[in-house]
């Protein structure tokens, strides 16, 4: 991941990846709770 955003700051990208998961959590939860078991399972 090479900074080729450098006025689009990290923190603006965490905060729209938090948003989206948020979203998707709220939407659907059954996913987003596959997707973390099979992340911690990795």
């Amino acid at each position: 991941m090479s900074g080729s955003k450098p006025q689009y700051s990290v923190l603006e990208r965490n905060r729209d990846v938090l948003a989206a998961v948020a979203g998707t959590a709220i939407t659907r939860p059954g996913e987003i709770t596959k997707r973390f078991v099979a992340a911690m399972k990795q």
